[in-house]
């Protein structure tokens, strides 16, 4: 596992981020509660997942058959059969033609979605996941779904050095985990005159 890394998340507000690790928490309690409660089966869950793409097609919007057809890139055939398991599964329902989801089914495409972010976000975060915390619990992927993960490489191992300092001069706010040097060691002076007319805050 690569240790020389920097993941930065430029996008996401201090307000917002702060909201995300509330919610997380609570979310996380929530969950380690309910592990016993009645769950939905394997089968249920993976139709659920593969009917991810005509729930997001849905999403937000009424469509008539022939335009979730077109979104989807599906026959006639399949495009009735997906939306004939939603109206089943009661996470639609066809008015005057249209197809819409229901408030069932608004929470599970909002739900796929966000899985699919965070499962990206893992993906990306992957290099630093073990650095930052070793089981993972305490770290909340949402306010870095957008991150930027930079390695150090053999042929440029100063490469997080590097993108931290292009940051530096470019951005008026950012955060993120570095695990490596903040700057090139041996540098005399150089966090001085790095962060003498900025805030800095540095987590060790």
């Amino acid at each position: 596992m690569p240790h020389n890394s920097m993941i930065t998340g430029e996008t996401m507000t201090d307000t917002i981020a702060i909201e995300e690790l509330l919610r997380y928490a609570a979310e996380r309690r929530l969950l380690r509660e309910e592990l016993d409660d009645d769950r939905l089966d394997t089968d249920t869950m993976i139709d659920v997942v593969r009917h991810g793409p005509v729930l997001e097609t849905l999403y937000g919007q009424s469509l008539d058959r022939r335009d979730v057809e077109d979104s989807l890139g599906v026959s006639r055939a399949t495009s009735h059969r997906l939306t004939r398991w939603l109206v089943e599964e009661g996470l639609a329902e066809r008015r005057d033609g249209t197809f819409s989801l229901t408030g069932k089914g608004e929470v599970y495409a909002d739900e796929l979605l966000r899985l699919d972010r965070n499962l990206r976000a893992a993906e990306r975060l992957a290099p630093l996941l073990d650095c930052i915390c070793e089981t993972h619990r305490e770290f909340v992927v949402e306010p870095f779904a957008d991150a930027t993960i930079t390695e150090a490489t053999p042929n440029d191992p100063y490469r997080p050095v590097s993108r931290f300092l292009e940051l530096l001069a470019e951005s008026d706010t950012f955060r993120g985990f570095n695990t490596t040097h903040v700057v090139p060691p041996g540098t005399p002076g150089a966090e001085d005159q790095l962060f003498d007319t900025d805030d800095a805050e540095f987590i060790g």
